[in-house]
């Protein structure tokens, strides 16, 4: 009996590696092909964004975090950086509440340590833009991504409505 159970779990796993791996990406492939629909893109479509970034002491990357987001083309009045703190001891804050003298939209949100994910999901619900973007202290947005990345949702057939 247990034998049995052995080679049912084995041909399961086996299959399910074999569905990964190359039956579903095939399967999306094929299904790209035939159902081949163009995005419709306006690149007159700039909303108001939101970028969040939640860090625990990330004094050497914090700053070129934020600036890079600022930088990136998109326009600056459309953007809305909320930095949220977990529980940082180092200068972190300190760095984004000078960053705030700079850039009107930065806001600063701090708490107690409690782990990335849960601070993410305390402001994510704040978060009253069109598009939301989450981004890691050592994460830099090039020149034009935000505006890359913006341009898809310009179809009204992709996001949640």
């Amino acid at each position: 009996m247990i034998e049995i159970l052995a080679n049912i779990v084995a041909v399961f796993s086996i299959f399910a590696l074999i569905y990964v791996f190359f039956l579903y990406p095939s399967l999306i492939r094929i299904l790209s092909i035939i159902l081949n629909k163009p995005l419709e893109t306006n690149k007159d479509y700039k909303p108001e964004l939101t970028v969040l970034i939640s860090f625990y002491n990330e004094e050497k990357l914090i700053e070129d975090c934020i600036r890079s987001v600022y930088t990136s083309g998109y326009p600056k009045e459309k953007i809305i950086v909320i930095a949220a703190s977990d529980g940082s001891s180092d200068d972190s804050v300190r760095i984004v509440k000078e960053l705030q003298k700079e850039y009107r939209s930065l806001q600063l949100i701090e708490f107690g340590r409690s782990g990335k994910n849960k601070v993410l999901n305390k402001i994510a619900p704040l978060v009253q833009t069109e598009l939301l973007f989450y981004l890691d202290a050592d994460s830099r947005p090039q020149i034009g991504a935000l505006e890359s990345m913006v341009l898809k949702f310009s179809d009204a057939n992709v996001g949640l409505n």
